[in-house]
């Protein structure tokens, strides 16, 4: 399902003037003239074209410069002209993102799931559970402008199908063109790192010099897989089918290592509830590492070492400007330079022994809805690109 006919502008300079009022909020029309180097005759049609097709509205007027001179007038999105959700599909939960046509964030949330959404009839609950979304926001079908989902995986974006997610139980499925009938909404999915690494591109900065080479890269809670999102020289890199950046690590084995912690350090240093859960979510030893748990930091410290190895890969084969660290592991710097930066350094060291540079490591600055805010923009570049 193609989008809707107000958000289809096929004219490639009217888009680029749309995503750089975007980019920045409020901007003048001089201030557009110096960025897209349109010449002020040809940005004042733009500016009025997007203007009758509702898309950009006056903001305000500015203030003169210190030389005088007629006041700015001053252009943003109409925020309100429609919305876009965004939904990260992981084991028993979604993480939701809804915002404007302005790019704000105006809802987030995290809801459970009694059943993992990995077959076809399952179309039915995403609808259901869109549809409860959007009444709940008080908006009418006809304002949401598309959905965007993502799954861990392999995912082929342009034949629509989640080949494969080893966590959700997935083999093939196709459900896109029956949530779009049910709902009467544009769908898109991608893989959720790729997803991760587009929320980079899509939301960074303007004022900010945005890195060429990124790797964004996302490690799910149950600590069963670990992507990454490629954008290599200002563009996602999926590769042939959908693959590319798919890194499959060796799963820790939680149970012997908790064992071997219980015998390292005693009950008593154990501050983690191991009694009532098959496996413990990610977030919950890093929390308890943070908290002093003596038990939670050793298994931190083995399951660190194998992401180290990951990371000390992907420098050696891509050798990007920056690596941005998302998904379950998104909860601030503290795991990053207390145990996976030392841990990578180590790694390097030893790998290459000739003084690669190791990139700056960051978390997202979008914390665990990261990926979320990734899949809004599968819509967004439909519209901006």
């Amino acid at each position: 399902m193609l989008l809707s006919s107000i958000f289809n502008i096929k004219i490639k300079s009217h888009r680029i003037v749309l995503n750089a009022i975007r980019q920045h909020k409020e901007i003048s029309g001089a201030q557009l003239s110096r960025i897209t180097q349109y010449q002020p005759s040809t940005l004042v049609y733009i500016l009025r074209t997007l203007e009758k097709r509702g898309l950009i509205e006056v903001s305000r007027i500015g203030k003169s410069t210190s030389a005088g001179g007629k006041p700015p007038t001053l252009w943003r999105l109409v925020a309100d002209k429609g919305y876009i959700i965004g939904l990260e599909i992981i084991p028993h939960k979604i993480r939701t993102t809804v915002v404007d046509f302005s790019s704000a964030i105006i809802y987030q949330h995290i809801d459970t799931l009694e059943k993992n959404i990995n077959a076809e009839e399952d179309s039915f609950i995403l609808a259901e559970f869109l549809q409860n979304t959007i009444t709940k926001l008080n908006l009418p079908n006809s304002a949401i402008i598309g959905v965007g989902m993502t799954f861990s995986g392999i995912v082929d974006r342009k034949k629509r199908i989640i080949c494969y997610s080893e966590d959700l139980g997935i083999k093939n499925l196709a459900f896109c063109d029956t949530l779009e009938s049910q709902l009467g909404i544009p769908v898109r999915i991608a893989n959720d790192a790729n997803a991760g690494a587009l929320g980079i591109k899509w939301y960074q900065n303007p004022k900010q010099e945005f890195p060429s080479t990124i790797v964004f890269i996302s490690f799910n809670e149950m600590y069963t897989g670990m992507g990454a999102g490629l954008i290599l020289h200002n563009e996602l890199y999926e590769g042939t089918s959908g693959s590319a950046g798919e890194i499959l690590p060796y799963q820790p084995k939680i149970d012997g290592l908790l064992e071997e912690g219980l015998k390292k350090y005693g009950e008593n240093n154990l501050k983690l509830d191991i009694r009532t859960k098959k496996k413990i979510p990610m977030m919950e030893i890093v929390e308890s590492a943070k908290n002093g748990c003596q038990i939670s930091g050793f298994l931190l410290e083995n399951i660190s070492q194998i992401i180290a190895e990951m990371i000390t890969t992907i420098i050696g084969l891509i050798n990007p400007d920056s690596i941005v660290i998302g998904g379950d592991l998104n909860i601030g710097q503290f795991i990053v330079n207390g145990y996976i930066r030392p841990k990578v350094e180590k790694e390097c060291d030893q790998f290459f022994q000739t003084g690669v540079t190791i990139p700056p490591m960051i978390v997202s600055e979008f914390g665990i809805y990261s990926v979320s805010i990734g899949a809004t923009t599968l819509i967004l570049e439909e519209i901006f690109s």
